[in-house]
């Protein structure tokens, strides 16, 4: 890019060098000493002009071609910006394939079509990293003991982060409503509250029985979590926020069935019985 912007700044320089060379020069001949006689010039110098070739025969001589030929411009950003949100990532991608198919002209794909693939791709971005066996600690006991233990556990974690109003929600609404980003500070003790539970559930032991209910109920917890942190940086990327707010309530209804899942199976088809001091007791009630 460097030659050939070197090239085409050379030809310029020249090509104004011998305007004004020319010039200078018939000034100098106008002026000249004739003693008022008519100078004649007996032998004129045979003339050279500039070849008019036309090899790809593109109506443009080679001559003008080498002057206009130039090597591919790269424009280099000033800046080291790369898109870190999912709002960033998709609009990039997005409008890569939009411009990228103007190029097949009509046979390329129809913006409808393209929009409603890119919201499935998008819809993606939403889920969730399952939380597997390897993510908890388990313990083969099964004994009542250890499950009235391991319920009266889950008990304490759910209880200890009792929500009370406003909700993430009505924060949410209040902060859109009103244009007032600084009011989803709101939510921060919230988002801590779920994050603090999800951590909790992980190091809780886990009977081996009840692996499948608490690595449900654990996904379900980290999910809502997600769903939360999402509405907190809604304005820094409001794609993935618009697809976390739109799962939020399954997700919210799947952790309250989960919940119910575990207490019932504790004590439906292992008989646990929690005493009205057990914390687990409240949440049967």
């Amino acid at each position: 890019m460097v030659n050939s912007n070197f090239r085409i700044i050379s030809a310029l320089v020249v090509g104004i060098f011998l305007v004004v060379g020319a010039f200078v020069i018939s000034k100098k001949a106008d002026h000249s000493d004739t003693n008022g006689q008519l100078a004649v010039v007996q032998n004129q110098a045979e003339r050279q002009y500039l070849s008019v070739d036309d090899k790809d025969n593109d109506g443009i001589p080679d001559w003008q071609n080498a002057l206009l030929k130039t090597e591919e411009i790269v424009i280099a950003s000033s800046t080291d910006w790369k898109p870190n949100t999912l709002t960033d990532k998709f609009s990039v991608a997005f409008f890569e394939s939009i411009i990228r198919n103007k190029t097949y002209g009509p046979l390329g794909t129809d913006n409808d079509t393209i929009i409603a693939g890119a919201t499935d791709v998008l819809a993606g971005y939403a889920n969730d990293t399952i939380l597997a066996e390897g993510d908890i600690v388990i313990v083969p006991q099964s004994d009542t003991a250890t499950l009235r233990n391991y319920g009266n556990t889950l008990a304490d974690i759910i209880l200890e982060h009792p929500m009370k109003p406003p909700t993430e929600m009505t924060i949410l609404q209040n902060s859109l409503r009103d244009n007032n980003p600084a009011g989803l500070k709101a939510i921060d003790p919230i988002l801590i509250a779920y994050q603090t539970m999800v951590l909790d559930m992980k190091q809780t032991p886990v009977p081996e029985p009840f692996v499948f209910e608490h690595l449900d109920l654990l996904n379900a917890y980290n999910a809502v979590a997600n769903d939360i942190a999402a509405m907190r940086n809604v304005y820094e990327d409001p794609a993935l926020g618009m697809l976390r707010v739109k799962r939020y309530e399954d997700d919210v209804l799947g952790m309250g069935q989960a919940m119910v899942n575990v207490f019932k199976k504790l004590v439906t088809e292992y008989s646990v019985t929690f005493q009205p001091s057990d914390s687990a007791r409240i949440l049967i009630q």
